[in-house]
């Protein structure tokens, strides 16, 4: 059957415009390899709707083309050839602002 969720997205090097994100794969994958990652994303209070992000063959993927000084969170799905997980856990919170801020 279709596998269990990828664990809980994680953002690391974040910029102005993106990040990359990091998560574990799905404990099980229900039977057949994993064949994709779907990631998805939503802006904190700006748009309500989960928004396609990309997808990715491995467990961990960047973002780009945010929208610099708003908030958003992700979640990610997992594919197998019987079908998609349910999503992730939510990430933290993440602000893009740039990482190294001039004096």
């Amino acid at each position: 059957g279709p596998p269990d969720p990828p664990g809980k997205p994680i953002a690391v090097e974040v910029s102005t415009t993106g990040c990359l994100l990091r998560y574990e794969a799905p404990r099980n994958d229900g039977g057949s390899p994993i064949m994709c990652y779907i990631i998805e994303g939503q802006y904190d209070g700006f748009f309500s709707r989960w928004e396609d992000k990309g997808t990715s063959y491995t467990t961990e993927h960047t973002v780009s083309d945010m929208i610099e000084g708003y908030t958003a969170i992700f979640r990610v799905i997992a594919r197998n050839k019987y079908g998609a997980s349910k999503p992730s856990k939510e990430s933290n919170e993440v602000t893009f602002e740039d990482p190294h801020p001039s004096k």
